[in-house]
């Protein structure tokens, strides 16, 4: 059957399902992911969300919690795709912070870039030197990975058709592994269609290196959201 074209918010609905990727680690970070999420992921309640998680919480924030009895990212992604029930999902990781508005409009122009040239993935990034890339005709206004280009697996921000998604994993692999390596497994293995949407970013980082960014405190700081947080009981990160 041929894919039609989406134009609102309810087709986004019925075609994509949000995943947030998170793990004990950085369980202090979910309130102001979720609070940033709400405040510029335009309608995002309206959207069927799904959390792959290692460990149980008292509060999904609106999510799905999916806890996998198995810590492993790439066995709890798994299992967490086995409850989507739309053809596409898209990534969202605990620590990639939305500082600016991610429109409906954003999100239709990508998957409509997914129906219409049958794309594996459609990825949302800020200009990086790490990626190949080219445009299929001269006149094209979107950009394609080449099939050697590094971060083909990133987890940045991205739709990805489930099917394909699915074929990026092999069990046992961390997220690193699952980057590095399964881009250059994927690479090798499948004659793939990605293409990459360059823009400023839509995110800070909240932790390099396990460690808070200054980015991410500059921007509490900016939004005073010490006392927003105090009714989750979650110690303030800027103390």
């Amino acid at each position: 059957m041929e894919k039609k074209p989406v134009s609102s918010l309810e087709d986004l609905r019925k075609s994509v399902t949000l995943i947030l990727l998170t793990c004990r680690k950085y369980s202090q970070i979910l309130p102001y992911f979720n609070h940033f999420f709400i405040r510029h992921f335009e309608s995002a309640e309206s959207f069927h969300r799904l959390i792959a998680i290692d460990y149980p919480i008292e509060n999904y924030f609106g999510f799905k919690g999916l806890v996998s009895k198995d810590s492993n990212f790439s066995n709890s992604l798994s299992y967490a795709l086995g409850q989507v029930e739309t053809p596409y999902v898209f990534t969202l990781i605990d620590d990639f912070i939305f500082q600016r508005d991610f429109k409906v409009s954003t999100l239709i122009r990508g998957l409509n870039v997914c129906i219409s040239r049958n794309a594996d993935r459609y990825i949302y990034h800020y200009p990086h030197a790490i990626f190949r890339f080219y445009k299929e005709s001269e006149n094209d206004i979107f950009w394609r990975l080449t099939q050697n280009s590094p971060y083909t697996t990133t987890l940045q921000w991205s739709l990805w058709s489930l099917d394909f998604l699915r074929s990026c994993i092999i069990e046992g692999e961390d997220i690193q592994s699952f980057e590095n390596n399964g881009s250059k497994r994927i690479n090798t293995s499948v004659k793939h269609k990605i293409f990459i949407e360059f823009d400023k970013p839509y995110h800070i980082e909240a932790y390099n290196n396990g460690r808070i960014t200054k980015e991410f405190l500059a921007l509490l700081k900016q939004q005073s959201t010490s006392k927003l947080f105090s009714h989750y009981g979650m110690p303030s990160l800027l103390d």
